[in-house]
């Protein structure tokens, strides 16, 4: 009885010490971002360490935990803008052959194309378009023939009707809560974001791009009637969603459209997932500054000698 009651009190006194042990969970959290790295000549790094890292909040660092380079599956939801002024390819910097290139479809279709080719075959897709109304054109698959043959018809697609892409972000954010894979981007392809420029929906699209931290990479078609550069509204929600780790891609013909998207299949290949630990805000979650930066001398030797990187400039915690 004696020995039974001894063994009880030690398990007792175990569970006490166990239970009264702070741990980090409680006044810090985890975050997790993907981070591009590039040498000079753009060739992605690969098997870097938590040492090749420095992440910064102001200027107190914060101890990185792991970081995996994340060329995994992932899930990639495309948004592209089927309204009238898409099929009026722009005319700048000398661009003008418009019987060759009437509309922006077939090269986004051509350069979507091969997007999908160059991917991993797990790579989930998902297409929403927007004009008049937005709508799931394209289901989550992983089949990439379906994907092809709906890219194919897509060359041919008539644009018509009003600008409708803050519907059309909305609708994705919502698709991505059934995403097979945990690593989430969209791309979204437009002219502008948004004709009426409806506030309230702007900060939603802000918030849901904070907490999901899916990043957002916009390609910029401008047309004939869409302006040289998105106006001071479309500057603000994008930098929000460049603040996720995302990027905004101005190109100036179709031909360029085949290049952002040959950058963005780089681009993919090359992010690595960082895991690191700050300490949770006092009340509610906050959207705080996020500096990531290289450590060259962890990296030897260096290839290409500079080394870049593309990273979230805020987190949420």
């Amino acid at each position: 009885m004696r020995k039974r009651f001894a063994i009880i009190s030690l398990l007792f006194a175990f569970f006490i010490c166990v239970s009264a042990t702070p741990t980090h969970t409680q006044t810090q959290g985890e975050v997790e971002i993907s981070v591009s790295v590039w040498n000079k000549d753009l060739e992605l790094m690969q098997r870097l360490s938590p040492d090749s890292f420095e992440i910064y909040e102001g200027k107190q660092r914060l101890p990185v935990v792991a970081v995996t380079q994340n060329n995994g599956p992932m899930t990639i939801g495309v948004v592209v803008d089927l309204s009238a002024s898409m099929g009026l390819v722009g005319d700048y910097q000398g661009y003008s052959d418009r019987k060759k290139y009437p509309s922006w479809m077939p090269s986004i279709s051509n350069s979507l194309r091969t997007f999908v080719e160059s991917g991993d075959l797990t790579t989930e897709y998902f297409i929403v378009t927007s004009g008049d109304e937005s709508q799931l054109a394209l289901p989550h698959t992983m089949d990439h023939y379906v994907v092809d043959s709906y890219l194919r018809d897509l060359a041919a697609t008539k644009t018509s009707g009003r600008k409708g892409m803050m519907d059309g972000l909305e609708r994705a954010f919502g698709e991505m809560a059934i995403a097979k894979h945990g690593r989430k981007v969209l791309i979204v392809v437009s002219d502008t974001i948004d004709s009426d420029l409806r506030s309230a929906k702007r900060e939603q699209l802000r918030d849901l791009s904070r907490t999901t931290q899916i990043p957002i990479y916009v390609i910029f078609a401008p047309s004939m009637d869409s302006g040289i550069k998105p106006n001071a509204q479309n500057v603000a929600l994008i930098s929000s969603f460049t603040d996720e780790g995302g990027i905004f891609i101005r190109t100036d013909s179709p031909i360029m459209v085949t290049k952002a998207f040959e950058f963005l299949a780089k681009e993919f290949k090359s992010h690595h997932s960082i895991r690191f630990r700050a300490d949770k805000s006092p009340q509610a979650p906050k959207w705080r500054d996020l500096k990531v930066t290289i450590n060259t001398a962890s990296i030897k030797p260096t290839p290409g000698g500079k080394v870049s990187t593309r990273a979230p400039k805020k987190f949420y915690l």
